[in-house]
């Protein structure tokens, strides 16, 4: 028969991995009689002005995992200030950043088209490139890279790189050949 044990009062709680301090929480253990067909699990309170999971790392509830300590003797005695919490219009105000500063495509596209044109080793080429490493981690670093230059800009296009706009070459390189 398998036994069951309610643990009412403190318990210190965390989801993992955890990183700092207020990632750490206190709470209260109690018994919901409504609850009482659970086991093994934590449920938190729906009610407040922050969900307690999204004080712990910003935890969703997606498969997080946590850790729950009993002992007494290891519980902080207070809760650290949790993570500031991201704010609505700083979400808004990053995408558009994003979306003004987004030049991966374009900055691929002139790298591309400048290797069909020089060669991968070309200086302009390999600036370009640094450029790309820089503008793929804008969404995380949420610093752009500087834009392309006159230099590195192209009037022409491969044929492979169909265009309506600019002029078009018969690229001789390997990507030329796959397209026709």
């Amino acid at each position: 028969m398998l036994l069951r044990k309610i643990t009412l009062g403190p318990v210190m709680i965390t989801k993992n991995p955890c990183h700092v301090a207020g990632d750490v929480r206190m709470f209260t253990a109690v018994y919901q009689p409504a609850l009482a067909h659970l086991f093994d699990v934590v449920v938190f309170p729906r009610h407040g002005p922050r969900p307690h999971p999204d004080e712990m790392a910003g935890s969703d509830l997606d498969g997080d995992e946590y850790s729950v300590i009993f002992d007494p003797d290891i519980h902080f005695d207070h809760n650290e200030e949790a993570m500031t919490l991201v704010q609505t219009d700083d979400m808004v105000d990053f995408f558009l950043k994003y979306l003004r500063q987004d030049s991966i495509g374009r900055m691929s596209n002139a790298h591309l088209i400048l290797a069909d044109r020089k060669g991968l080793f070309d200086e302009v080429c390999n600036g370009i490139a640094r450029k790309c490493a820089i503008a793929v981690d804008f969404p995380k670093s949420g610093e752009p890279a500087e834009p392309l230059t006159v230099h590195e800009q192209s009037d022409i296009v491969p044929d492979y790189m169909f265009s309506v706009v600019k002029p078009m070459y018969r690229s001789p390189r390997l990507n030329g050949q796959i397209y026709r």
